[in-house]
């Protein structure tokens, strides 16, 4: 979508988040580990990515790409997984990042697609959007806390934070899966006016 770009490459073991730059700001590996930019290999804009019978497969909250599984585990985390149940990271709604097996995506079956679709800008996959703000490609919560994001000249920042905020792109056209049941993104103001000269209101942190 747009300039950045997430297939499963050379073989069924690698995952790359890649941008047209060409950058690879992120490789995940089946064995769990990760492999940080930047770095101009691995790059689906430059190599050619593996192909499958299935494609991309989209399921309850889950988008699937050959072997590896992008999932909303539950209200609150989303997870990378290979097919072997290793998960290569898992990103909680509160912008926290972590390692742990017990949240594979593979735990259940892919069901029928539900709030899973890939937009113009954006991938959503329940409550969560991978998408391209500006120069970047942020993991952001419906709640605004992003907890990770890549640059497109190869770098990658934890989160912890509320920008990038992929949420901010605006609604897109549903180009492949399916919308249904998602929860709808509420951008509302979030203050309270006294008179014409002050505002009392919350503020979204660095």
């Amino acid at each position: 979508f747009v300039d950045g770009n997430v297939p499963q490459m050379r073989d069924t073991n690698w995952l790359s988040f890649s941008s047209n730059y060409p950058n690879t700001p992120m490789l995940f590996q089946s064995n769990s580990r990760r492999h940080g930019g930047p770095r101009l290999d691995w790059g689906a804009w430059v190599e050619v990515p593996t192909s499958s019978a299935e494609g991309v497969q989209f399921g309850d909250k889950a988008v699937q790409i050959d072997q590896w599984r992008i999932k909303q585990f539950d209200d609150n985390h989303l997870s990378i997984t290979h097919s072997n149940g290793v998960v290569g990271r898992v990103y909680r709604s509160d912008g926290y990042t972590f390692t742990s097996n017990s949240y594979s995506g593979y735990i259940t079956q892919l069901g029928e697609p539900s709030c899973a679709y890939v937009s113009e800008n954006y991938i959503r996959v329940g409550d969560w959007r991978i998408g391209q703000i500006g120069d970047h490609l942020a993991i952001t919560h419906i709640t605004g806390h992003t907890a990770m994001y890549y640059t497109n000249d190869g770098y990658h920042y934890y989160g912890l934070k509320y920008e990038p905020n992929s949420w901010l792109s605006g609604e897109g056209s549903v180009l492949q899966g399916s919308a249904e049941n998602c929860n709808p993104y509420h951008d509302v103001e979030t203050y309270v006016q006294i008179g014409s000269s002050f505002r009392l209101s919350y503020m979204l942190g660095g």
